[in-house]
C-alpha cells in the first residue's frame, strides 16, 4: 500500500514539473519578444530625439565669401566643402584633394 502511494505521488509530482516546464518553454520566447520590442521602441525614440537636437553643418568656401559654417541644407553646386576627421559628409561631392 505504501508503495502504491509513493508511485502515485511521484506521478503527480512529475506531471506538475512537466506542466511548469511547458509553461516556461512557452512563456520565455514571448517575454523575450516583449523585452526586445520595448528596447527597440525606446532606442528609436532616443535616436529621433538626438537627431532633432543635432544640426548638421558644413564648413564651406564660396567664391567671394570666404570660409564659413552653414547648415547642410543650404549647400549649393559650386561650394567647396572642407572636411575634418569625424565630420559627416553633408552632400554628394567631388574630392579635390586629401
Amino acid at each position: 500500500m505504501n508503495t502504491l502511494r509513493l508511485i502515485r505521488w511521484r506521478g503527480e509530482r512529475h506531471a506538475s514539473i512537466t506542466q511548469r516546464l511547458n509553461f516556461a518553454a512557452h512563456a520565455t520566447p514571448e517575454a523575450t519578444l516583449a523585452l526586445v520590442y520595448a528596447h527597440d521602441s525606446r532606442s528609436s525614440h532616443a535616436a529621433t530625439a538626438l537627431a532633432t537636437m543635432v544640426s548638421i553643418t558644413a564648413t564651406v568656401r564660396r567664391v567671394g565669401a570666404g570660409e564659413r559654417q552653414i547648415p547642410s541644407e543650404e549647400l549649393v553646386v559650386g561650394d567647396i566643402v572642407t572636411l575634418s576627421v569625424g565630420d559627416i559628409v553633408p552632400a554628394d561631392c567631388k574630392l579635390l584633394e586629401s
